[in-house]
């Protein structure tokens, strides 16, 4: 009997020992690494840095062509300018004194001439940045001194030699441009000196850079990463389709429009329909005819024009598409279509508090760690070594600094000022904190309430402000919201 069930066991392969639960494990597995006729043409990414090595140069340029010749890709692009940046983050020392003081001074007066090519101030220098983040992925800024002035200039991704990777000989390496040490370390960057597209018959030559003289900013996506990303990546082939779909819309309607009726003569004659020269685009012969024309046929020839089906569901499938790309954007759809149509406060709030947690996210990890620091550690040391700040304190000035930005814009202004005046109440907040993200300071904002009052009191004059739920033109509530001020009285309103 055991002679029996060993040689059963020896043709079934020992499977009708298995349970049911037991086979089921053994078919188990994750759908994603599957490799049947659904997952056949699905190529696994590889490490990131290989995969930009081979597609970066083409992303960055097809970005920008997206960029310049698609609107929702512009406003995309635009979105998350005039949301991280806007008109310029400041920076407000936290230091107390004298030294706080200089360096409020120095900074606008250094801002207005830190773009190198003299374009712009250092907030202009800041949204240029950002739109080259977004569009390609980094920031590459370069420090220059002419005649004891701290400079920056930012140049455009393909000036960091893409093509340069190598070993070196102190046990480090370059990749992408960009040299390590022995640690990993980023030591130095080399950059084209000129640049390597403009196809104006110069040698494409590198420079060495140290480190010290360079900002490189970009948002990670993984460990190791050595360049940037575009962030139109994820929707560049559902941006390039809609605007091919739409423009293909646009040319049908056009077709349907062009003949407006046919005459056909019995004798022969010239025919108006005829070629013409090549069009801009290169399609070859086409008919110049304009809506409403008359065309004149020879006896015997017609034209037959196919009757191009309506695709009732196109709206939808754009709407669909424009969402998705907001989606990979990360940005509100309304921002992209400028459509509010469909929109209310609390849709248009909830999506707005979602994007600017991200908006907050970029500031926090990529922009004032990445580009605003070493601004500020460059402009502090710049100045610490011209004498007009103290050595001794340098460290303290580069460290205790906090970065404003432009305040939020709000879509129920009464509704934001009422919660940030309960949150102040119920001291669950600060006023200082509620002035800061105004982008103000409050200290600053203090003074100049003061000399206002000093100024209303001493020419007599009265702006008092109601509080929520009473009228402006109430007279006590006027008296009690000003302060005790009073305008004085004239004789002749008695």
């Amino acid at each position: 009997m055991a002679f029996l069930d060993t040689f059963k066991s020896l043709l079934t392969g020992g499977r009708e020992r298995q349970t049911r639960p037991a086979r089921r494990l053994n078919l188990r597995r994750f759908d994603g690494a599957g490799t049947g006729r659904r997952a056949q043409d699905w190529l696994p990414q590889g490490p990131i840095n290989s995969e930009l090595g081979s597609s970066k140069v083409r992303l960055d340029g097809r970005a920008k062509s997206l960029f310049y010749n698609s609107a929702y890709a512009a406003a995309g692009v635009n979105a998350w300018i005039t949301a991280s940046i806007g008109t310029g983050a400041k920076p407000h020392s936290q230091l107390a004194g004298s030294v706080a003081d200089t360096l409020s001074r120095l900074w606008p007066s250094w801002g207005r001439q830190a773009d190198a090519d003299g374009l712009s101030n250092v907030y202009g220098l800041q949204a240029l940045a950002m739109r080259q983040l977004v569009l390609t992925g980094e920031i590459i800024l370069v420090r220059i001194v002419r005649n004891g002035h701290l400079r920056w200039r930012l140049l455009p991704s393909e000036m960091l030699a893409m093509d340069m990777t190598q070993v070196v000989p102190n046990g480090g390496r370059i990749v992408f441009g960009i040299e390590f040490n022995a640690d990993g370390e980023r030591v130095a960057y080399h950059l084209h000196k000129n640049h390597p597209a403009e196809g104006l018959g110069l040698p494409i030559e590198t420079i060495r850079l140290a480190a010290a003289d360079v900002i490189h900013c970009f948002a990670p996506l993984e460990a190791g990463q050595v360049r940037g990303l575009t962030w139109l990546a994820a929707v560049m082939t559902k941006l390039r389709d809609l605007e091919r779909i739409e423009d293909f819309e646009l040319e049908r309607k056009k077709v349907q429009t062009l003949f407006a009726g046919f005459i056909t003569e019995h004798a022969l004659g010239d025919v108006d329909l005829g070629e013409s020269e090549d069009d801009e685009d290169g399609l070859g012969p086409i008919a110049q005819v304009e809506g409403g024309t008359v065309v004149k046929l020879n006896p015997g020839e017609t034209i037959d024009f196919p009757q191009v089906p309506q695709d009732a569901d196109q709206g939808r499938l754009a709407q669909h598409t424009l969402r998705a790309i907001a989606a990979g954007l990360g940005v509100p759809a309304h921002l992209i279509t400028r459509d509010l149509s469909q929109a209310n406060y609390s849709s248009l709030r909830a999506d707005l508090v979602e994007f600017r947690r991200s908006v907050e996210l970029i500031r926090a990890s990529v922009l004032i760690p990445g580009l605003l620091t070493p601004l500020w550690r460059s402009f502090v040391l710049h100045h610490v070594m011209a004498g007009a700040l103290p050595a001794t304190d340098s460290d303290l000035m580069i460290e205790d600094v906090e970065w404003r930005f432009p305040r939020w814009p709000w879509v129920d202004p009464l509704k934001d000022l009422q919660a940030e005046e309960l949150a102040i109440k119920m001291g669950v907040k600060s006023r200082a904190q509620t002035v800061a993200e105004l982008g103000h300071d409050v200290e600053a904002l203090d003074q100049e309430i003061a000399r206002d009052r000093a100024r209303e009191m001493r020419l007599g004059l009265e702006f008092g402000s109601a509080e929520p739920g009473s009228s402006v033109a109430d007279p006590k509530q006027r008296r009690r919201s000003s302060g005790g001020l009073r305008r004085p009285q004239n004789p002749m309103d008695r």
